[in-house]
């Protein structure tokens, strides 16, 4: 649905997704699944490098069904407004931690972790500064979510 209600979406593609046979299991975690189609329209990287410094979002959560859901809604709604917004499931990948790569990142949105995630979400969260020491790193907590912080 989000698919066909954003700008450029179409409706063919969703009565394409409706008759299409049970797939793999990625097209039952809907976050997964719309970022692969993006990444279909916009390539891997979901838009180019060639791009000013600082000036890429990173949405990415754990990969985990409510986290790439919330990443991949919340790259589009920047998206929407002008940002350079990607999503991506932890842990990045290593074309991101390349010096010349992580001096186009200027942020890296985190969906605060359930308290069954807490441990794998700091842990991973630790690693992302190490590596991205200049990006700044934002959690954002759903209102009426059951995360620990």
């Amino acid at each position: 649905m989000a698919e066909t209600l954003a700008p450029g979406g179409n409706a063919p593609a969703l009565k394409r997704f409706w008759r299409r046979q049970p797939g793999s299991l990625i097209d039952c975690n809907i976050g997964a699944h719309l970022r692969r189609l993006r990444e279909q329209r916009q390539g891997r990287w979901q838009g180019s490098f060639d791009v000013p410094q600082r000036s890429i979002v990173l949405c990415a959560g754990l990969p985990t069904e409510r986290d790439e859901l919330v990443s991949e809604l919340l790259a589009r709604a920047l998206r929407e407004t002008g940002i350079d917004a990607r999503s991506t499931p932890l842990p990045l990948p290593d074309e991101e931690h390349r010096s010349e790569t992580a001096k186009l990142i200027c942020t890296v949105f985190l969906p605060c972790p359930l308290a069954r995630t807490f441990e794998t979400w700091r842990a991973e969260v630790a690693v992302q500064r190490a590596l991205l020491p200049d990006v700044l790193l934002v959690a954002i907590r759903l209102p009426d979510d059951e995360s620990r912080i």
